[in-house]
């Protein structure tokens, strides 16, 4: 436990704070996702330590920043796969990805197939294994 000294702020104050730049950083993540941001640059936008950045990051989501920008650019790319026709590589780079082959290494991880077996399996738009 850090101790304060008096005259400084209180620990929930801190905790407090700590929270609103959790929820911003959250946020700007959610918003910015598409671009090529890294935890260095948005750690710099919020004027943090990238590490503190990344221990905020995995207190509130249990996860890493990377890990967590996979997950909402996967997301992403799994709606267009099922709402839209472009090409498997577009969408990559729509989601943020500048690699389709990255990009098709991190959807297998996260989804136990291809970009291309998942549109596949969601052609008919609610998940049926008939395609």
């Amino acid at each position: 436990m850090v101790m304060i000294p008096q005259g400084d702020k209180s620990e929930e104050a801190i905790e407090g704070a700590d929270v609103d730049l959790t929820e911003s950083i959250l946020t700007f993540v959610e918003t910015h996702f598409r671009e090529e941001i890294y935890a260095e640059t948005v750690a710099e936008h919020f004027g943090i330590s990238e590490g503190h950045l990344c221990r905020l990051f995995k207190g509130r989501t249990g996860k890493t920043f990377v890990d967590f920008l996979h997950q909402k650019r996967i997301e992403e790319a799994k709606r267009l796969l099922r709402e839209s026709k472009e090409y498997i590589y577009q969408i990559a780079d729509r989601v943020g990805f500048r690699s389709p082959c990255y990009f098709s290494k991190v959807f297998k991880e996260l989804e136990g197939r291809s970009p291309k077996e998942y549109r596949r399996l969601h052609l008919f738009g609610d998940g049926s294994e008939e395609a």
